[in-house]
């Protein structure tokens, strides 16, 4: 909601809770038998928080204020079942049935700012925002019949982010239909984790891509 702490003054909290479950499967041999197939339960819950200060100082600035926390956890468990029967047809020579477990725990922070200069027909509004990001990721993937332990258990070391995303933008009003802009704007995504592997290496992170956008 948003307070009023003065006419030029506004202070906004965003707040926001989530929480789901979810189980689905798919067959995947398309036969009566369980020759292939995977079962996933999810378990997902967040809460995050938003405030912002929002002002104006003279005639031609506004400006905001900001911080962001999200706290998230993350588990998913998938039971796989790959040539169902050959742990029985080889006499426990071979398990292709496998228990997969993975849980992420992410907790991510953000200073954000922003200030816009506007006079006759001109808008310039820059604005930069600080993030930091860290993940927990815990693997335990076994096979069932057999019991041989393939991934875990493990709990990786965190696993951090720290960047500085920076935003540029004008635009120019020829007229009331018309207007003319350009921008500029950087946005990072934390690297992810693939909690699918039941073979090492167990250097299960992916990459954390960069974007640049040009307008």
């Amino acid at each position: 909601g948003d307070i009023e702490l003065s006419p030029r003054l506004t202070l906004t909290s965003v707040t926001g809770y989530r929480a789901m479950e979810g189980t689905y499967s798919r067959d995947a041999d398309g036969s009566p038998l369980s020759y292939g197939s995977v079962v996933n339960r999810d378990e997902q819950s967040q809460f995050s928080e938003e405030l912002r200060l929002t002002g104006t100082s003279g005639e031609h600035l506004s400006w905001t204020l900001g911080a962001f926390y999200l706290q998230e956890e993350i588990s998913n468990h998938q039971d796989v079942v790959f040539l169902g029967g050959l742990f029985e047809a080889t006499g426990g020579a071979a398990d292709a049935t496998f228990d997969v477990n993975n849980e992420v725990d992410v907790d991510s922070r953000a200073l954000f700012g922003q200030l816009s200069w506007t006079h006759n027909a001109w808008e310039v509004t820059g604005g930069l925002r600080l993030t930091r990001e860290q993940k927990e990721f815990f693997i335990n993937n076994f096979t069932v019949n057999s019991g041989v332990q393939l991934i875990g258990p493990q709990q990786k070391p965190a696993d951090v982010w720290r960047e500085v995303s920076p935003g540029l933008n004008i635009s120019y009003d020829l007229n009331d239909h018309t207007m003319l802009y350009s921008s500029y704007s950087e946005g990072f995504k934390s690297g992810g984790y693939n909690g699918r592997l039941v073979n090492p290496p167990t250097d299960t992170q992916s990459g954390t891509p960069v974007i640049d956008t040009f307008d």
